[in-house]
């Protein structure tokens, strides 16, 4: 009974620190983990994921005994149609066991037979369950069961004596149905009830000749055993299923599945046969970075040429293979070259070629290609030839210790890294393993940049400080290298430290100097212990979705870094590398905040982005705090809400020339002569400048192809000021529909009228802030958003004047809002205080 009650503690403690992402962020997760293709099934079982996580949590927190009714998501059972190789299994994988970690068990049902007979008992699955849950039957109990190869349980035409058909899906029943079952530990211990009331099946199958079940239901030919047509659908593996096929329940009892197992599957979900780009896709990130993270754990580089895989992707459509059949495809054509090889005497590189529509493995010395690049190099005296040599072979040492290899166990992202390495042009020739031969003036460009890294790259002790300075120099490669080589530097220094070299304050001191370097062109998270990186990849990818919908910005990556400079328990926002945010953190507390608080006892702190004081409380006080009405975070969501804010207050800074021209960028696919026009008489920077002052004022730049527009109509030459209010003006129906309510209503604090140079003295400064200063401060606390009407000479005026203090004041200009009202007889504005400023002395 003890065990019991420790497991069920166990099991609550789990649940609780379990985190319920929402689909969309399952989506993105899906995507940044290579699962490419197959959107609507995708979106199916990320909904069902969050249902099942979001049931588990509300199960737990209720505190109830298994097998409980729960108020909640209903139990989720799926059934998932689709060719061999279509990615169901995968998907699982990714999903439960990758990335929300939840015990999954994944049976391959032709193993199975009726309790009782010849082969595995149905009723295994659950012990197996258990196992997978490390033992725990309350966590197993809110667990996952992939029945794999389910179509293969299909029973016979005679339901007597059919153990591996009808007689599995009869004992299938019972546990889809989310009953007690009983299930034995062993083969002389008792046995004790499981409840599947929160197990979530989800069945996979190719279900190979369903369309032939289908057609005898409505008449189709049927000559001999299966007839001509029959033979045609048998020979189509990859074939794809209609709604009309999967929603009558008929044509799976013609299958051989009982009507009754079938309706226990809420939703059945169809995956398409993979197409050829999807394949492509595919064999480019996966399954080539597989074969050569094997390759390179025994010395060996491998090179693909882009002819093979697509010659891979056409054999997999042509025979139907799937996604699957890819790997089994590259490893039949590798497997020759690494028996040969095996074992490595001297470093090589494996060059793999499409020859005359067949594929050939061509084995070459790595040290040929370096030095054919450094002598075909007409320029190339011999003092720098052993300059070059000697920094190229620095870097292969180097990177084999500390980029590419270190420890397959503690660096899983180094071959990635390794990778990206060796495909970055600018980085190559500080490698010796060239793939190309340059001559001329590429050779020296080459050379050149070779040269530059020389003065930073110093010593082995600070190559990661030389790999990240090389990033931010250089734009190209900047956006490839920054995320790999960040976990490449976080798991050398955990693996020098586990070795105890080097020191770790030279370590330190070379954190601080990326620090301050990668800031300059990132956002950055310092906090003095490490923040769980899945739950903040898929934070950040959200509030990045959500700015990006809201201001049309394309942000960068959120980083999180330890930092040993910061003060205990603290953490600081860095946007291009100046502090945007700092608060307090305590990773073994929950932040309550509201009037209730004083009920409990805890550090007191202030919310950083309401300022409102709250306390950190125990964990276990987190339910009565709740109930008595305070709203709880845990630290990393109190960071990710800090995050949010930060960003929506400084995006403008993120506007970079950079940004401005991958915007030029697709305003080229869609309008070329537009923004060719755009560079020949604006140019990039001036437009940048535009950009970065109307996001300040939160402006969207959704609309970029009308923002260009107008401004090609302006004299080039004109100030930026009358850049921005004459976009501003073409903008005004998007930015008063912002500040609008859903009744059309606009709540205004309306300026007087002043000129310019007036409103810029500072004694009309000071005045002007106080007598906003009420308003606003009403404004604020019947929870709307401030917003000043000005007349056009002033408006920009008053926004400096504010600006200092501003936190989302919106200051518009009388003509903009002229504009909005003249578009709809609804839009209408509601003026709370009018100020009428002479600024000599007095009021009106």
């Amino acid at each position: 009974m003890a065990d019991e009650d420790e497991d069920r503690e166990t099991f609550r403690e789990w649940a609780r620190k379990l985190v319920v992402p929402s689909p969309k962020e399952l989506f993105d997760k899906l995507e940044s983990l290579g699962y490419r293709g197959q959107v609507r099934a995708r979106r199916a079982l990320c909904l069902m994921a969050h249902r099942h996580i979001k049931r588990i949590k509300q199960y737990a927190a209720a505190n109830q005994d298994a097998g409980h009714a729960v108020v909640g998501p209903p139990k989720l059972n799926y059934l998932m149609m689709g060719p061999t190789g279509s990615g169901k299994t995968h998907l699982v994988d990714l999903l439960f066991v990758k990335i929300l970690k939840v015990p999954v068990f994944i049976a391959d049902m032709t193993n199975y037979s009726q309790t009782g007979y010849h082969g595995m008992d149905v009723i295994k699955i659950l012990k197996s369950l258990i196992t997978v849950a490390d033992g725990n039957r309350f966590k197993a109990e809110c667990g996952v069961v992939c029945l794999d190869e389910f179509d293969k349980t299909a029973g016979k035409r005679s339901e007597y004596q059919d153990v591996s058909g009808y007689g599995v899906q009869r004992e299938l029943l019972k546990m889809l149905d989310g009953a007690r079952v009983d299930v034995p530990e062993g083969h002389d211990d008792p046995s004790f009830q499981m409840s599947t009331s929160h197990i979530s099946f989800i069945a996979c199958g190719a279900f190979s000749g369903f369309k032939t079940a289908v057609r005898s239901i409505h008449g189709g030919p049927n000559i001999g055993f299966l007839g001509a047509a029959d033979k045609s659908d048998s020979e189509q593996i990859a074939a794809a299923f209609t709604e009309e096929e999967i929603d009558n329940i008929e044509h799976f009892k013609k299958f051989g599945f009982m009507p009754e197992l079938i309706a226990r599957f809420r939703r059945v979900v169809t995956f398409d046969p993979l197409d050829e780009q999807t394949l492509l896709a595919i064999v480019q990130s996966e399954a080539s970075k597989h074969a050569a993270a094997e390759f390179a754990k025994d010395g060996l580089q491998l090179n693909i040429e882009p002819a093979v895989f697509s010659h891979f992707v056409h054999t997999a459509v042509k025979t139907q293979i799937g996604a699957r059949g890819l790997q089994q495809l590259l490893a039949k054509e590798l497997e020759p070259v690494m028996y040969d090889l095996l074992p490595v005497k001297s470093s090589t590189v494996v060059n793999v070629k499409l020859e005359e529509g067949r594929v050939r493995c061509v084995p070459e010395s790595a040290g040929s290609g370096a030095q054919e690049t450094e002598l075909e190099a007409d320029s190339l005296d011999e003092d720098s030839a052993a300059e070059v040599r000697k920094l190229s072979f620095k870097f292969l040492i180097t990177s084999n210790r500390r980029v590419v290899a270190v420890d397959y166990e503690l660096c899983p992202q180094a071959s990635e890294a390794g990778s990206i390495l060796e495909r970055m042009e600018p980085l190559r020739v500080v490698q010796p393993v060239c793939k190309a031969k340059w001559t001329g003036a590429k050779a020296d460009k080459l050379i050149e940049r070779a040269r530059k890294y020389r003065k930073i790259v110093k010593s082995d002790e600070i190559l990661m400080t030389a790999l990240w300075n090389n990033c931010i120099e250089d734009q190209m490669v900047q956006p490839a290298l920054r995320g790999p080589l960040n976990d490449v530097y976080r798991d050398a220094l955990a693996f020098d430290r586990a070795h105890g070299r080097p020191d770790p304050k030279i370590w330190r001191e070379r954190g601080t100097e990326i620090e301050e370097s990668v800031a300059q062109t990132d956002v950055h998270i310092l906090t003095e212990y490490e923040l769980e990186p899945m739950f903040f990849a898929d934070v950040s990818a959200q509030i990045r979705f959500r700015l990006a919908n809201e201001f049309g910005l394309i942000l960068p990556q959120v980083e999180t870094r330890v930092s040993h400079s910061l003060p205990p328990r603290y953490y600081e926002i860095l946007i291009r590398g100046m502090r945007r945010g700092r608060g307090e953190l305590r990773p073994d507390r929950l932040m309550a905040i509201g009037p209730a608080t004083t009920q409990f006892r805890g550090d007191v702190v202030r919310e950083p982005v309401s300022g409102q004081s709250g306390i950190w409380i125990d964990p276990d006080d987190a339910v009565r705090a709740f109930q008595a009405g305070c709203t709880v975070y845990d630290p990393p969501t109190v960071i990710a809400k800090h995050l949010e804010h930060a960003l929506r207050q400084n995006a403008w800074l993120l506007v970079s020339r950079e940004h401005t021209e991958s915007l030029l960028d697709i305003v080229k696919d869609k309008c070329a002569r537009l923004a060719e026009e755009v560079e020949k008489g604006i140019g990039a920077r001036k437009v940048t400048s535009v950009l970065r002052e109307l996001v300040r004022e939160h402006v969207p730049i959704k609309d970029i192809t009308l923002i260009l527009d107008t401004l090609l109509s302006l004299d080039s030459n004109a100030p930026l000021s009358e850049m921005v209010e004459r976009v501003r003006h073409v903008l005004a129906p998007i930015i008063c529909d912002r500040l609008a309510g859903t009744d059309g209503v606009l709540h205004a604090i309306e300026a007087g009228v002043a000129t310019q140079a007036e409103m810029s003295s500072p004694e009309a400064a000071e005045q002007a802030k106080s007598f906003f200063a009420e308003s606003i401060a009403a404004t604020k606390s019947v929870g709307r958003r401030p917003v000043i009407i000005a007349p056009p000479t002033t408006r920009r005026a008053i926004y400096e004047i504010l600006s200092p203090e501003n936190d989302g004041i919106a200051v518009l200009s009388e003509s903009e809002v002229d504009v909005w009202l003249s578009l709809s007889a609804g839009h209408r504005i509601v003026t709370e205080k009018m100020y009428r400023k002479d600024f000599d002395g007095g009021s009106k």
